[in-house]
């Protein structure tokens, strides 16, 4: 591997590490900045991070009863004596998905001492039940099935789930007893933590009438029907005030911050697009091959966020397998791109159906591949991202981490 490109891997790599959810809430239990409610606590950690959140607290919180809910594929917590673990399904809602979110909610009603929750993404799909007698099950999965194949943001989709649910949009929260708190690590925007796993604990500010808009956007008579429930004055809103406080243990800032002062411990000059990234993928690419092409040797530009891609067909790939192509399709008629090199991969460590975290792309390598410009715009036309990705790079194959803190982005001229 070029020398430049190994260098992105190891930042990549000590970031994701750096940040990994247990070692970040023991760094702050351990400081002070953070405290938990006093005496024997019950805790309920969902998510993608839910193993690591749980083992952070576990070692400094005395815990009466936990119930940890993590996506089907991701790390579990040991087995214990007071510990029920439940796996669900991810990105799609699935029975054990619901029997999950049913175990939870009993689990939160029956508490008689304060909830610590846990919070990360991934919960929206692996932790569900419906909001009934409004909505099914079935409902609740063709909705979800849609809205996360559409070109809606993460928050738009979030909203929309939030409205058909018993348990996000603070419903969670608002039967569990008086002391208990949130701990989030998260996989959205900035200031926007009532998005990780469509905020079941904190309060929402959306409305039925903006769901039902959304999924109007999103279209088909298939879901036309939940529109119009979602519309129905009967219908209660979900909860807009609780006395519950949140407090936020990692956002994809932390992981850029990370990989900034990594860069900067192996003597690069380290700058960061400080706005996360959530534009559409072609914009984003555009954006960041006119930024590379600033870039003298030395400099090191950090990013993070999550673009937006609608999924065209069943081809391999993911956000960052997309982004990194598209990538260098912006770059390959440059002769100029041929010292840039680009690491697009997820703090989880995976990247859609991808089976990788994403790639470290040379543009100029693209340049010279077999592949024609016919058989490129036929593998985007089929979201075959991985195949375009893999003429211009090497894939990034680890197993998951443990993380959810949005995608990191790093460019460099070797």
């Amino acid at each position: 591997m070029n020398p430049t490109a190994g260098d992105l891997m190891a930042i990549y790599r000590d970031a994701v590490e750096k940040c990994a959810p247990e070692r970040l809430v023991s760094e702050l239990l351990r400081s002070g900045a953070l405290s938990l409610p006093p005496g024997p606590l019950n805790v309920v950690a969902l998510g993608k991070c839910g193993a690591g959140l749980y083992a952070g607290v576990a070692g400094f919180a005395d815990i009466e009863r936990a119930i940890v809910a993590v996506p089907r594929g991701y790390p579990q917590p040991s087995p214990g004596e007071r510990l029920t673990t439940l796996v669900g399904s991810h990105p799609q809602i699935d029975a054990a998905s619901f029997a999950a979110g049913a175990a939870v909610r009993e689990f939160v009603v029956s508490s008689r001492r304060p909830v610590v929750f846990l919070i990360s993404g991934g919960a929206s799909a692996s932790v569900e039940w419906p909001l009934a007698p409004w909505f099914s099950g079935d409902d609740l999965i063709l909705a979800n099935r849609l809205v996360v194949k559409s070109a809606l943001t993460i928050g738009a989709i979030n909203t929309v789930r939030r409205h058909l649910s018993a348990i996000k949009g603070g419903r969670l929260a608002a039967v569990a007893p008086a002391g208990s708190l949130t701990l989030i690590y998260s996989d959205v925007a900035s200031g926007r933590i009532a998005d990780v796993g469509s905020g079941p604990t904190l309060p929402d500010p959306s409305t039925n009438i903006e769901a039902a808009d959304l999924l109007r956007q999103v279209g088909g008579d298939s879901i036309a029907g939940i529109a119009f429930t979602l519309e129905n004055p009967s219908l209660p809103e979900t909860p807009k005030a609780l006395s519950h406080p949140a407090f936020l243990v990692a956002d994809n800032d932390t992981l850029a911050a990370r990989a900034a002062w990594s860069a900067e411990q192996r003597g690069y000059q380290a700058r960061r697009i400080e706005a996360q990234i959530e534009g559409e993928v072609e914009a984003v690419a555009v954006e960041l091959s006119n930024q590379a092409r600033a870039l003298v040797r030395g400099e090191l530009l950090v990013a993070g966020g999550e673009p937006i891609v609608a999924v065209r067909g069943d081809g391999r790939g993911g956000r960052c397998c997309e982004l990194a192509a598209r990538f260098a399709l912006a770059m390959a008629g440059d002769p100029d791109a041929d010292g840039i090199f680009a690491l697009f991969a997820g703090s989880d460590g995976v990247d859609g159906n991808s089976q990788v975290a994403g790639f470290v792309v040379s543009p100029g390598r693209l340049r010279t591949s077999a592949l024609t410009a016919s058989e490129i715009r036929r593998l985007l036309g089929r979201s075959d991202s991985y195949s375009i990705a893999a003429a211009a790079g090497e894939p990034i194959m680890i197993p998951p981490t443990g993380n959810n803190l949005r995608d990191l982005f790093l460019l460099a001229r070797g």
